[in-house]
This record gives C-alpha cells, structure tokens and sequence, in this order.
C-alpha cells in the first residue's frame, strides 16, 4: 500500500509541473488509476499480462537510469581533468 501511495504523491507531482505538495484531488485521482489498474491485473488472473504491463512500465526508469549513469561518469570525468590541472 506504502508504494501506492508514494507513486501517486509522485505522479501528482509531475502532473502539477513538479509542485513538492500537490493537491490533494490529483493525489486522489492518481491513486484511483493505479488502483484501478492493480485490482483489473489482479481479476484477470493472467500472470502474463502482469508481467507484460510491469515490464512496459520498466522501460522509462531504465532509460533515466542509463542517463543518469552517463551524466554520473561525465561529471567523474570532468571532476579527474580539474585535479590533473
């Protein structure tokens, strides 16, 4: 339930243009979504699908953690040049 309610105040957050206390009805209408999903995967009872849906929705972070690798070892590189000089 913990990570439910944090992806909704997440996504509240994105969706008010990155606002640290988003309203309480964006809050509300994302945990409704994400429920709703939940329970629909849940009914289905097909493994497949929910394996199918969690893979899609890990394909975003893995993209931002790429980058965030990239600009990680740009700046450690970056970082070694100044102490070299």
């Amino acid at each position: 339930m913990t990570s439910v309610v944090s992806a909704a105040f997440v996504l509240g957050m994105f969706t008010s243009r990155g606002s640290l206390n988003p309203s309480v009805g964006q809050k509300l209408a994302w945990g409704a979504v994400l429920g709703g999903l939940g329970t629909a995967l849940t009914l289905s009872g097909n493994v497949d699908a929910v394996r199918t849906v969690a893979f899609i929705g890990a394909i975003p972070f893995t993209l931002i953690i790429l980058l965030q690798v990239v600009a990680f070892l740009q700046a450690l590189f970056m970082e070694t040049e100044k102490e070299k000089s």
